[in-house]
């Protein structure tokens, strides 16, 4: 069984913009917008090495533009902490 480490990694932050959607006449698929801030965290995420395990907490939150009611999504980010 892989040791687990004492020093973890830096926090890793992704963020997708609504505006990077195909069809923005669509309603958005909101799970794909943090699907895609997931990702560009991990990419940045500064992972152990191998036989290494960490316990990482992920943080999934919203920049929403309150032009009427409900509002829209302007950017999905996702921190892994």
């Amino acid at each position: 069984m892989p040791s687990t480490s004492d020093s973890f990694p830096d926090p890793a932050r992704g963020v997708f913009s609504a505006d990077e959607f195909s069809d923005r006449d669509a309603p958005p698929d909101h799970m794909k917008g943090w699907n895609n801030a997931v990702q560009r965290a991990l990419d940045a995420f500064n992972r152990p090495p191998n036989g290494s395990q960490y316990q990482v907490t992920w943080v999934l939150s919203a920049t929403v533009v309150e032009e009427d009611n409900p509002g829209r999504i302007s950017e999905y980010i996702a921190t892994a902490i």
